[in-house]
């Protein structure tokens, strides 16, 4: 793919993000059958917005896309103080002011501004049984994340997020694959992946220049955006590895 039309992609990402939010906040709240279709951008909705006015999605968005420029990385505090200057001063909205924001959000931004940590409250803090390997897009994303956080390599964690029971595929499959992307393929053990289903195909996909186009990813991350090989260990110890 040619520099252009990576570019493209790029400007197409957040673009269709925008144009997403700003077409689709004027169903918003409505239940199927309740609503004529529409074919085009046209505002509205439960906030009264003017066509291609967009919601706290793409604030959101916004606010994390211009933390990772202006620090020329991942800062947590910093992506964080945005969202509350959003929250608070209607940084980054469309409208000017800040007209709907998430209970879970200001939940969030509220712990944030009190104890000025941006992970207060988060997965890192939960114990069972309030992990939850549901099915539940957000619920099975924190678990996955949590077995991470908790474990030291590709095995402790796997057997963390599986024994979650419940949606455990799911669960297993989203901490599969972060940690399969963090530790390597030879981390995972040699008798799972010798009993894997479809395991040269998986691997040829992986290997084919789509996948070697991703080679270089950690070096990006820990590089350009400023992520280093660094991660908080099993109940908050420090660990540091060097790149698999």
């Amino acid at each position: 793919m040619s520099e252009a039309a990576t570019r493209d992609r790029f400007r197409g990402c957040q673009l269709g993000l925008a144009a997403g939010d700003a077409s689709g906040t004027t169903l918003e709240f409505r239940p199927p059958g309740s609503f004529e279709p529409i074919d085009d951008v046209v505002g509205g909705g439960p906030f009264g917005l003017k066509p291609g006015q967009w919601t706290d999605e793409t604030s959101m968005a916004l606010c994390l896309a211009t933390s990772l420029l202006e620090c020329s990385g991942f800062n947590p505090t910093d992506q964080t103080q945005r969202y509350v200057r959003w929250w608070r001063e209607g940084y980054l909205s469309s409208t000017g002011e800040c007209f709907n924001i998430g209970i879970i959000t200001s939940g969030a931004l509220s712990r944030f501004m009190q104890h000025g940590d941006p992970y207060a409250g988060s997965f890192k803090d939960q114990e069972q049984p309030h992990i939850k390997g549901t099915g539940y897009v957000v619920d099975a994303l924190e678990a996955a994340l949590w077995a991470f956080h908790r474990s030291d390599g590709f095995h402790e964690g796997a057997l963390l997020a599986l024994n979650l029971g419940d949606d455990a595929d799911t669960t297993g499959a989203i901490y599969g694959q972060i940690a399969g992307a963090y530790y390597g393929a030879e981390a995972i053990p040699s008798t799972w992946r010798a009993k894997l289903a479809m395991a040269e195909k998986i691997t040829s996909l992986a290997e084919s220049p789509l996948g070697r186009g991703c080679h270089g990813l950690r070096g990006d991350l820990s590089g350009r955006w400023g992520i280093p090989g660094r991660r908080l260990g099993r109940r908050g110890r420090a660990s540091v590895r060097s790149p698999p």
